[in-house]
């Protein structure tokens, strides 16, 4: 269906009460709407197709939803060309500029217009519930070592990006990443896969895909410990664990990027859980930090390590978090925000 051009006059009130001069027949095309012949060669009415009513449902804002559905039957369909042609027939057959001495036809226009704004909220409030209007598509996948309790910590994550109104899959074999026509319909990829081995198939399906646009996010060693042998992969990570001394321990996460929205209004926060230390991408945007303090292992004493960062790998946005060791670390306000806002940054 063709898409109708909306009208540039911006309306100054609520559909249901235009002014007069909008709502009714100004009537200065009858005389030519009075002859329909003469009236379709100038443009005026259109064929039986081009006089449908233009309801074309969201693939872009409910707002454009919302103009079309109120007023394209009004300005573009055939009640618009029915009204002006039957309203207030003059003498000799004649179409006069009756608009102000026509309230039952004015009137009637603007229960329509009405009923049809009803109509559109009522729409819009069922295509607004969760996954229905504009759902982005995340593909979630987890597996690996159990003691990072992936299905628990997916759950939770998968959760709050559902709660942004995303469509999420959750799935537990690497072969989804060998079915490229599924992966460049998504719009987000969380790998939950610690300590795992991936194939050489399975590892370009994902990253081409990413490389391609899609986007790419995960935490801790779901991400960037998944797959130890994959110098691509943790390439387009931007890092990979290499230890946390001391194990669970007492630490804090720094803000080092306060003007970015990922971390915007947060401050510095404590973990007990671990500290990861990592080789990291120099080019990433780093977000956050953790200061070692040298207790388990002197020679490391002072050195700041990135927490979270993020970074493009080709066209597609990637963000990770080392937070989120277990799913009790999500219980940390800060640490949840931050993969939660980071997840979303990342997705198309």
């Amino acid at each position: 269906m063709g898409r109708a051009t909306i009208p540039s006059r911006r309306h100054p009130g609520p559909i249901n009460h235009l002014e007069n001069e909008q709502v009714r027949n100004k009537c200065s095309r009858n005389a030519d709407l009075a002859n329909p012949e003469k009236a379709h060669r100038s443009g005026q009415i259109g064929t039986n197709a081009e006089m449908r009513p233009a309801f074309v449902l969201p693939s872009f804002s409910l707002g454009v939803t919302q103009t079309l559905l109120t007023r394209a039957p009004y300005q573009f369909g055939p009640w618009r060309q029915r009204r002006q042609i039957a309203a207030c027939p003059g003498e000799n057959g004649h179409v006069a500029d009756r608009s102000v001495n026509c309230p039952r036809i004015a009137a009637g226009i603007d229960i329509t217009l009405a009923l049809a704004n009803h109509a559109c909220q009522l729409l819009i409030g069922i295509l607004s519930t969760k996954g229905m209007v504009m759902a982005k598509r995340v593909l979630m996948v987890w597996g690996g070592w159990e003691r990072h309790e992936p299905e628990a910590c997916t759950t939770i994550v998968a959760n709050v990006l559902r709660g942004h109104g995303h469509h999420v899959d959750i799935e537990t074999s690497l072969d989804v990443f060998l079915d490229a026509e599924r992966l460049v319909a998504t719009d987000l990829i969380v790998p939950v896969y610690t300590m795992s081995t991936i194939s050489r198939e399975q590892e370009a399906g994902l990253l081409a895909a990413v490389k391609s646009g899609v986007g790419f996010g995960g935490w801790h060693g779901g991400m960037a410990d998944a797959f130890r042998n994959n110098t691509e992969y943790q390439f387009a990570v931007g890092g990979q664990w290499v230890a946390h001394p001391g194990n669970i321990i007492e630490y804090t996460v720094d803000i080092s990027n306060p003007e970015d929205p990922i971390v915007a209004g947060l401050g510095t926060f404590a973990m007990h859980s671990e500290q990861y230390f990592m080789h990291v991408d120099p080019s990433n945007e780093v977000l956050a930090t953790t200061t070692f303090t040298g207790e388990h292992a002197p020679w490391i004493d002072g050195v700041v390590m990135p927490v979270a960062w993020k970074k493009r790998y080709g066209e597609g946005k990637v963000f990770y978090s080392s937070l989120g060791h277990v799913a009790s670390d999500f219980d940390v306000p800060e640490a949840k925000t931050i993969i939660e806002r980071g997840l979303l940054w990342a997705t198309r």
